[in-house]
C-alpha cells in the first residue's frame, strides 16, 4: 500500500513539474515567438516575404506544425527523463529491490514504457530532419535536370544545317537555321517556363534577345523607300512570338510584381508579314516597321516610342493603353483599328495616312497634336472620342486644314466631285458617319460646299 502511495506521489510531482507556471509561461512564450515571427515574415515592405522552408506546400505546412509543436514536445521530453531518472531512482533503491516482487515489475515496466516514450520523441526531430535532407536531394536532382534542360535548349536555337544547291554547273554549300530543332528548343523553354516561375523572366529574356536576333537578321531590309513584296516570319520566328503570346495569368502576374518588361526594342521587322500574334505589354521601342503588313496583332499596353513605320498596312489590330509617343507613320493604312483607347500618342506624327473604320483617340481633337497629322484620310471612322458636339466645333480647332465631306451628311449631292470638289493635298480629308446628336442638315449646306 506504501508503494502505491509512493507512486502517486510521484505522479503527483510530475504534474507538478508539467503545469508549473514556469512551465506553462516557456510554453506561451515559444508560441508567441513563433506567432511574432510568422507576421514578421509575413508583413508587406514593398514586396511580400513570406517564410518558407520549402516550395512543397504540403511540407511546409508539417515543418509550421513542427514549430509550433517543438515546445510542447520539449516540456514532454523534460518530463519523461525525469520520471525515468526517479523511475530508475526507485529500481535501484534497497526497498524496491527488496520489497514484493510485483512492484519491482510494474516499475520495470514503468521504465520501458517510458524508454520507448523517450525514444519517439527523440526521433521525432530526427525524422523532420531526414525528410527535409531528402527533399534537398531531390530539389537539387530536378534542378540538376532543369539546368541540363536548359542548356540543351539554348544550345539548339542556335541549331544550322549545311544545305546544298545548285548554281550553275556547280554545287553550292551554305549554312542555314536547323529550324526543326530550334523550335524543339523553343518549345522547351516555354514548357520550363511555365512549369518553373522561379526560371519565367530569364526564359523570357532568352527568348527576347534571340528574336531581337534572329527576327532583324531575316528582315529583307532596304535602305531604300520603295515598295517591296513582304514575306512570312520564318517559322522559328512565328512559334517565338507566339510563345510569347502565350504566356499565362501566373507568368504575367510574376512579371508585374518584379516589373519586368519584355523587351524587342531596336528590332528591324522591314518587310515582314507579322499575323495573329500578341504585343501584349511588351516594350518595341525605336523598332522599324517598313513595307510590313500587320493583321491581328494585339499591340495593348505596349510601349512604342521613338519607332518608324514606313508603307505599312495594319488591319484590326488593338492599341488599348499603348503608348506611341514620337513615333513616326507615313504613307500607312490603318484598317478596322481600335485606336481610341491609346494611352498616349503624344508627339507621334502622322503623314499620308488613311485610316478606315478605325476608332480615333481624343488626342487627335488636340490643337496642338493636330500639327502633326499631315494629308490624311479618315474613312468611316469612329470619332464618338472626339467631344464636339457640331461640326463647326471642329473647323474652329482645325481651322484650314479641315474638310468635312457632304457625303457625310443625309441627302448629299452624289453628282458632287469629292476629288475635285472637297479635295486638297494640304487639307485633311474626313468623310465619317453622321453623328446622331447633330441636327438635320438644311439644304444649303450642300450649295455651300459646292461653292467651296
Amino acid at each position: 500500500m506504501s508503494e502505491k502511495n509512493e507512486f502517486e506521489q510521484f505522479l503527483s510531482q510530475v504534474d507538478g513539474v508539467v503545469f508549473h507556471p514556469l512551465t506553462l509561461g516557456f510554453v506561451g512564450f515559444a508560441v508567441l515567438s513563433s506567432v511574432i515571427v510568422f507576421a514578421m515574415n509575413n508583413a508587406k515592405h514593398g514586396k511580400s516575404n513570406p517564410l518558407k522552408f520549402s516550395e512543397t506546400l504540403w511540407l511546409n505546412y508539417v515543418y509550421w506544425f513542427a514549430i509550433f509543436f517543438a515546445p510542447i514536445l520539449a516540456i514532454i521530453f523534460v518530463s519523461i527523463l525525469a520520471m525515468l531518472t526517479q523511475v530508475g531512482f526507485r529500481i535501484l533503491s534497497g526497498n524496491t529491490m527488496q520489497g514484493e516482487a510485483d512492484n519491482l515489475r510494474w516499475y520495470v515496466l514503468s521504465f520501458v514504457g517510458l524508454l520507448t516514450a523517450l525514444g519517439g520523441i527523440i526521433g521525432t526531430p530526427l525524422a523532420l530532419i531526414r525528410v527535409h535532407t531528402t527533399e534537398r536531394q531531390t530539389k537539387t536532382s530536378e534542378q540538376n535536370l532543369l539546368t541540363d534542360t536548359l542548356n540543351k535548349a539554348i544550345e539548339n536555337l542556335g541549331a544550322s544545317k549545311a544545305h546544298k544547291r545548285q548554281v550553275g554547273g556547280g554545287t553550292i554549300e551554305t549554312t542555314v537555321p536547323a529550324l526543326e530543332k530550334r523550335i524543339g528548343a523553343i518549345l522547351a523553354l516555354e514548357r520550363l517556363a511555365s512549369n518553373d516561375l522561379q526560371m519565367h523572366i530569364e526564359i523570357m529574356r532568352i527568348i527576347t534577345a534571340y528574336l531581337r536576333t534572329e527576327i532583324t537578321e531575316f528582315s529583307p531590309a532596304s535602305d531604300k523607300k520603295e515598295k517591296t513584296e513582304t514575306v512570312p516570319l520564318r517559322e522559328d520566328l512565328s512559334v517565338a512570338l507566339a510563345v510569347l503570346s502565350r504566356r499565362g495569368e501566373a507568368q504575367r502576374r510574376l512579371e508585374n510584381r518584379e516589373a519586368f518588361v519584355l523587351e524587342l526594342d531596336n528590332t528591324c521587322f522591314a518587310n515582314l508579314r507579322i499575323l495573329d500574334v500578341s504585343f501584349e505589354g511588351i516594350s518595341l521601342n525605336k523598332c522599324l516597321f517598313s513595307n510590313c503588313y500587320i493583321r491581328n496583332v494585339e499591340f495593348s499596353n505596349c510601349s512604342i516610342h521613338v519607332a518608324n513605320a514606313f508603307n505599312t498596312r495594319l488591319e484590326q489590330c488593338s492599341f488599348e493603353q499603348t503608348e506611341l509617343v514620337n513615333t513616326r507613320f507615313q504613307s500607312c493604312k490603318f484598317s478596322d483599328c481600335d485606336l481610341g483607347a491609346a494611352a498616349n500618342i503624344g508627339e507621334s506624327s502622322f503623314i499620308k495616312v488613311d485610316f478606315r473604320n478605325c476608332s480615333i483617340p481624343k488626342q487627335f481633337l488636340d490643337t496642338g497634336f493636330w500639327k502633326e497629322l499631315t494629308n490624311c484620310w479618315f474613312y468611316s471612322c469612329d470619332l464618338s472620342n472626339l467631344d464636339f458636339e457640331e461640326p463647326e466645333d471642329l473647323e474652329t480647332i482645325w481651322g484650314d486644314q479641315f474638310t468635312l465631306h457632304p457625303q457625310t451628311y443625309q441627302g448629299y449631292d452624289p453628282s458632287l466631285d469629292l476629288d475635285t470638289d472637297f479635295f486638297d493635298e494640304e487639307l485633311v480629308n474626313i468623310p465619317m458617319e453622321r453623328p446622331k446628336n447633330w441636327e438635320p442638315i438644311s439644304p444649303h449646306v450642300l450649295n455651300d460646299f459646292k461653292e467651296h
